[in-house]
């Protein structure tokens, strides 16, 4: 069934002791401006930033369809995840690459992407900083995911919002690979903090499966895949392989390391972005 603002749970909703979360508390790679006003700290972010992936028919964004989607705001806070299956209206003939299978989503109770639609606007309006724009990230999104996403969308007689910018950071997978593919920690304190790109929440979640020794230095890269910066990164498998959400908590941990190794920050990020109409 489909995910509204008021079911969506969020990550933050795990059983973590205060000592494990002082030990790995996160170290920000996210340039902030700050602001006094009134004795408060006022944080100016440039913009919302949500990962999301989606899982499909098949790889024609012309003849398939969305059947999963799933995205994490790296702000954090309340109902910070949004995940979905999407009823295609079609046969599902590629179970064996994701595990979703047709019975799963040709059921009156999955929403077809007109129904769900106007609730993914409606809670990322919620997430969005009024006046800022919302960056979509995800990997190989020019080619595959953002295609996908305009065509469903004009399938509803719907435009993709024009404050919706989107990165792909399957250009910066080969950046890495063309500065020799080499990456350790980034940041590694005597008290253990594990850097997180302005995620916490994701620091959180994880506790339970992740500690430093999962974090090594990085063999050389000689794909661009997301699986192989996975393993490039020794980012611990979180959730079943091949689903949108276990993408994205993947992506969101790779995008904390490449950008640091690439001494990448959040403005340059955006300098990167391009719009659903850049790729019609």
């Amino acid at each position: 069934m489909v995910c509204s603002i008021s079911d969506v749970e969020s990550s933050t909703n795990i059983n973590t002791n205060q000592s494990q979360l002082h030990e790995f508390k996160a170290v920000q790679c996210y340039d902030l401006q700050e602001k006094i006003s009134d004795n408060k700290v006022i944080i100016d972010r440039p913009a919302t930033i949500l990962v999301f992936d989606i899982e499909t028919t098949g790889f024609s964004h012309q003849n398939e369809r969305i059947i999963e989607f799933a995205l994490c705001d790296l702000i954090g806070g309340k109902n910070n995840t949004f995940q979905t299956l999407v009823n295609p209206e079609k046969d599902v003939p590629n179970t064996d690459v994701h595990g979703i299978s047709s019975y799963m989503v040709n059921r009156p109770d999955v929403p077809r992407f007109k129904e769900l639609a106007p609730i993914l606007i409606q809670y990322v309006r919620s997430h969005q900083m009024a006046g800022k724009p919302v960056i979509w990230v995800s990997h190989n999104g020019r080619r595959f995911d953002v295609p996908f996403v305009i065509k469903e969308f004009q399938r509803c007689s719907e435009e993709v919002p024009a404050d919706w910018l989107f990165v792909d950071t399957l250009p910066l997978a080969r950046q890495l690979v063309k500065s020799d593919g080499r990456s350790g920690i980034t940041s590694l304190t005597p008290a253990n903090q594990i850097v997180l790109w302005n995620h916490k929440v994701l620091s959180v979640q994880l506790l339970s499966s992740i500690t430093v020794s999962d974090f090594r230095q990085g063999s050389k890269l000689t794909s661009f895949s997301l699986k192989a910066l996975r393993e490039h990164y020794h980012i611990p498998l979180v959730g079943p392989a091949h689903r949108a959400m276990q993408n994205v908590t993947t992506l969101c941990y790779v995008l904390q390391r490449i950008t640091c190794d690439l001494k990448v920050n959040v403005p340059e990020l955006m300098s990167r972005a391009f719009r659903a109409s850049d790729i019609l």
